[in-house]
């Protein structure tokens, strides 16, 4: 991941025994004051820790860190290393990297909020984020760093006057989530929504809810709080496994954070009432609305100002490629690549579906990770876009076929698909059907690389004299 924290100063000696390793040249005294795993990328003073991943392996890099001024290097296996630069030999740098990141975390004493779910946890977080930083010192997860790396580099990011830390939660696998409670010790937690995602790795929906509900038990062994939608489809199963306090945010009469008055259409910013208060978001659709109030259920817990909940809210933007909206050619694209699993396409098509427009056209990539049941999913979201008035469909990947074949038979006769095998031929068909008044979805899992197809379009639409205009509210 290439970011260099600056963190806390510590010294060799201490990162050497908080990771359960041993100098093997170099001070101890020596005192280091930030961390990488980029060897390009060596703050001040700085640690790099040599990772072995699928592509590279970082011990090749150690004299390149060196060079580049790192003060100490964390390895698994002998190196050269000039004598400016501590070493510190360890068993395997992936699992002192976690130790490294628990023991720097339990130096300080923020309140931690973790955020996990099948959907929409970058934004709660981002929510979050937004509430709490306007009137305490608040730290939160950079970009998408929710996992066993991602995680202790978000904690190394804390500092002795942070107050809140907002930390998303991903899962790939059973216990992953569990670690990563064990790391960043939080004392609230919020799960956003269960649904089909990573079922590959966890046998289909229930074992995802086995493994969000590690943050559960973490909860109830640190007597923390769990924050829950009501309306969830798993709230009940959820509630069941919590022995810690929760409050319930939603619609009904039995939430403990009651919101109402949703106004939600098309890709028109959304709002809802907070505690009396109409909150305006710049986001769209209920799926924003349900983000900003688990976001406003959790800060509230946390013992934020009114407020500020509801300024934070109105001031946060969508992150990019999360439905971001742009104007291309009187043409408006919602650029939704960053990710996708069967909950958040049917939350945008929903979107799509109310949305005014000359013409909806979408642009589908594989939903990856979904085990046997992929192509029913894949099937089923193709009759949800005809049922949505979609009147152009391009596909692409394997997946993606059955979804098309699926649009085929339920929009009959009128229906249009074009199967494509590269994002290159879909921005050559885009930039001849796509006309004023049309509304463009784009989205798939980010393996599928679908921003290709957006900033392709971008480029084209620029070169050709059309102006390209990000619309924010």
């Amino acid at each position: 991941m290439k970011r260099a924290i600056a963190w806390e100063p510590w010294t060799v000696e201490e990162i050497a025994r908080a990771a359960k390793g041993r100098i093997v040249s170099g001070r101890g005294d020596r005192v280091i004051r930030g961390i990488t795993l980029d060897s390009r990328l060596i703050p001040r003073a700085g640690l790099f820790v040599a990772l072995r991943g699928e592509r590279a392996d970082g011990h090749q890099f150690v004299p390149a860190a060196a060079a580049s001024g790192a003060a100490a290097v964390m390895v698994e296996e002998p190196v050269v290393a000039p004598s400016s630069a501590a070493v510190i030999r360890v068993a395997e740098t992936r699992q002192a990297l976690l130790e490294l990141s628990a023991a720097y975390r339990a130096r300080f004493r923020p309140c931690v909020i973790g955020v996990t779910g099948s959907s929409g946890k970058t934004s709660v977080k981002n929510f979050l984020h937004a509430i709490l930083k306007r009137r305490h010192r608040s730290h939160s997860t950079p970009g998408n760093f929710n996992n066993e790396i991602g995680v202790p580099l978000t904690l190394f990011g804390i500092k002795a006057s942070t107050e809140y830390a907002v930390v998303e939660m991903g899962m790939s696998g059973f216990g992953e989530i569990a670690t990563l409670c064990r790391l960043a010790d939080p004392a609230i937690g919020v799960v956003t929504s269960i649904g089909p995602s990573h079922t590959e790795q966890v046998g289909g929906v229930d074992g995802v809810v086995k493994a969000k509900s590690e943050l559960t038990e973490y909860l109830n062994a640190r007597d923390g709080v769990l924050i829950l939608r009501r309306e969830d489809p798993y709230f009940g199963v959820l509630r069941s496994r919590a022995n810690c306090r929760v409050v319930t945010v939603g619609e009904s009469e039995e939430a403990e954070i009651r919101i109402y008055g949703i106004e939600a259409r098309g890709f028109e910013p959304a709002s809802f009432h907070y505690r009396g208060i109409r909150v305006p978001l710049r986001q769209f659709g209920r799926s924003a609305v349900w983000n900003a109030a688990l976001a406003a259920a959790a800060a509230e817990t946390a013992g934020a100002d009114p407020l500020d909940i509801v300024c934070g809210l109105a001031e946060c933007f969508p992150e990019k490629g999360r439905l971001e909206r742009r104007r291309l050619r009187g043409a408006t694209v919602i650029d939704d690549t960053y990710n996708a699993n069967p909950l958040s396409f049917r939350a945008a098509i929903e979107l799509l579906k109310t949305a005014t427009a000359n013409r909806r056209i979408v642009v589908m990539g594989d939903m990856l990770e979904l085990g046997e049941e992929s192509d029913r999913f894949h099937r089923e979201l193709g009759d949800a876009l005809a049922e949505a008035g979609v009147d152009i469909l391009f596909t692409r990947g394997p997946h993606s076929l059955e979804a098309g074949a699926a649009f085929r038979r339920r929009a009959g006769k009128a229906a249009r698909v074009h199967h494509c095998a590269e994002n290159s031929e879909i921005v050559d068909l885009l930039d001849r059907v796509l006309l004023p008044g049309d509304t463009l979805l784009v989205k798939g899992s980010r393996g599928m690389r679908l921003d290709e197809v957006v900033e392709g379009l971008v480029e084209r639409r620029t070169a050709s004299g059309e102006g390209v205009v990000p619309l924010r509210r």
